[in-house]
């Protein structure tokens, strides 16, 4: 993160700042990542790992191009208009970085949510026969089991052939599902042993949780999707709210409620299903998603076209709420 907010500066602040592109000579990128804070080994790393090759499929992920006589070409324009956060969700796709090691800390992660709420909440591991069975996480709120399977894969960033193996891992994983909802109703003593609970009386949900953001609009094929940070977000508090600031600084004297969570008190699954089923995130970048057009200046001669889906977090909320007077009353 810390390299490529040090290339995206060091293009802005480049010497020849009229330019659309930018020649620099090896020693100079090196210097200016050492003065952001990363030794030369990393330096060196980042350099070779961000350098266009036959390798790489496109100049989002590695915007340098190595000329012959050992300098580097960057497009000026490509490099300002990255996104960190999906360049570097990208980079670590491309690179084929699996983070499954980190799978049995998120799950626990996961269960200490429900736990802080005293909602009873565990993994589960089981054979019968020559099946086993293991569950990353089982909590139980009024009259409903939620099954909940936690995956820690990367997203696609709109890639064509990362975006077909997402949706394949999907129904994978719905898959994965539907089979350990199955053992439950097959094997009714297991619920019966650890929540003394009758699965016959329950109502069965299954959640696909994913620990990077990636959240879905309704069920798909009968499963909710959704990801960490939103299910933290929902048991933190009733409502959400939006904080006025002044020069990066938030006033707690002006902070409004824009939306509740829950209906009561404390949550219920039916809130919960609701927030699953239409989660408020979502709902304020779809209801302003366009399409955008966008031209790149190479040269005096030579332009690159793009078009591409826009959403904008302000706008949604003034669609979705109205505008957001601080001086109102609530």
């Amino acid at each position: 993160i810390r390299a490529y907010a040090s290339l995206m500066n060091f293009c802005q602040n480049y010497h020849d700042s009229n330019s659309t592109t930018i020649n620099f000579e090896h020693d100079e990128l090196i210097t200016y990542l050492k003065l952001a804070g990363l030794s030369e080994p990393k330096s060196l790393q980042f350099l070779n790992s961000v350098t266009f090759s036959t390798e790489a499929r496109d100049l989002f992920d590695c915007p340098l191009l190595k000329i012959e006589d050992s300098s580097y070409f960057i497009l000026k324009n490509i490099v300002l208009g990255i996104s960190i956060s999906h360049v570097v969700i990208s980079k670590l796709s491309s690179l084929k970085v699996s983070i499954e090691n980190k799978g049995f800390r998120f799950e626990s992660e996961f269960i200490k949510i429900f736990k802080r709420m005293n909602i009873k909440a565990k993994d589960l591991k089981f054979r019968r026969g020559r099946e086993e069975y293991e569950y990353d996480a089982v909590f139980i709120m009024d009259q409903r089991v939620f099954v909940a399977e936690c995956k820690n894969v990367n997203l696609s960033n709109s890639n064509p052939v990362r975006s077909k193996t997402f949706c394949h891992n999907l129904d994978e994983f719905v898959g994965q599902l539907n089979r350990l909802i199955k053992a439950l109703r097959l094997y009714p003593e297991i619920l019966d042993e650890h929540f003394s609970v009758n699965v016959a009386n329950y109502e069965i949900i299954p959640i696909l949780v994913n620990s990077l953001p990636f959240s879905w609009y309704g069920a798909y094929k009968g499963v909710y999707i959704t990801d960490m940070p939103s299910v933290e977000r929902f048991f933190k508090s009733k409502h959400i709210t939006l904080t006025s600031s002044k020069k990066g600084k938030p006033q707690e004297d002006k902070i409004k409620n824009i939306f509740t969570l829950w209906k009561g008190n404390s949550p219920t699954s039916e809130d919960l299903i609701n927030q699953l089923r239409s989660p408020i995130q979502l709902e304020l970048y779809l209801n302003n998603i366009e399409v955008r057009n966008t031209i790149f200046e190479l040269s005096d001669r030579i332009a690159l076209g793009d078009s591409y889906l826009h959403a904008d977090f302000m706008t949604g909320v003034e669609r979705k709420f109205g505008g957001i007077d601080f001086d109102e009353t609530q």
